[in-house]
C-alpha cells in the first residue's frame, strides 16, 4: 500500500510552526538534503536535524488523532 501524497501534505499543514511546515516540505516533496534546508533555515545541520525530527513526530501525532 503506498502513502497518499496529499493525506501527507495535509498532515504538514496541520503544523503551525512555518520552519517546521517549510522543512519536511523541503525535504520529502521537493527533496532537499538536510544541509541545503539548514542553508535555506539559515541553520546549522545538526539543528535543521533535530527540527525535522521533531516536526515529523508533531505529524505522526496529527495522524494518531485522526484514525
Amino acid at each position: 500500500k503506498g502513502i497518499d501524497a496529499k493525506l501527507v501534505v495535509k498532515g504538514i499543514n496541520a503544523l503551525e510552526n512555518e520552519d517546521d511546515k517549510e522543512a519536511l516540505l523541503l525535504r520529502f516533496v521537493e527533496g532537499y538534503s538536510v544541509k541545503e534546508i539548514a542553508k535555506y533555515l539559515g541553520k546549522t545541520e545538526n539543528a535543521t536535524s533535530v527540527l525535522l525530527h521533531r516536526a515529523l513526530k508533531k505529524v505522526r501525532t496529527f495522524f494518531d488523532r485522526s484514525t
